[in-house]
Parts: C-alpha cells; structure tokens; sequence
C-alpha cells in the first residue's frame, strides 16, 4: 500500500493536469492562499484576482491561461494540446 502512495504522489507532481483525481495538489484547491502559489506556478499565465476552484481540471495547464478576475468554477475541464506547437487557451476579458 506504501508503494502505491509514492507511485500516486509522484503521478500528482510529475503529470500537468490539477483536478480531484491528483489529492496531493488538489486539497490546495480549497484555500485561498494556496490556490494562488499553486496556479501561479502552474498555469503559463495566472491573472491578479483569478480562481480556480476545487473539483474544476486543468490538462495540460501550463499551455493555459486565466486572465484578470477569471473564475473557473467546479466540475468545469480546461483541455489544451499536449503535442508541440499544439493549441494552449487563454481566458480573458
């Protein structure tokens, strides 16, 4: 069972996606203050005021980005092309 944890926390950090199937990055998800070093670190671009809520999933995030006061609300996906010079999102207003 020991190995099976390892092998979930180094999947949780190694693969670019956030979402409620990764517990170890997703329980920061639920604080402010967490949720902001998280996706600031994450995502190609993170906007002042922008929200990424828990339950919502991010593939391939460091191809996207959330624009100034953006909120991406729970059980939403953001998809973007994890081939190179494959297609990455921006949100904006």
């Amino acid at each position: 069972m020991l190995k099976e944890i390892i092998k979930k926390y180094k999947f949780d950090f190694k693969e670019d996606r956030i979402g409620p199937d990764c517990p170890f990055t997703h329980w920061k998800l639920y604080f402010k203050n967490t949720i902001e070093k998280l996706c600031n670190s994450k995502f190609a671009y993170f906007g002042e005021k922008a929200e990424f809520r828990a339950s919502a999933y991010a593939i391939t995030y460091f191809k996207i980005s959330l624009g100034n006061n953006i909120v991406i609300r729970p059980n939403s996906m953001l998809f973007a092309s994890p081939n190179v010079g494959g297609g990455g999102y921006s949100y904006r207003r």
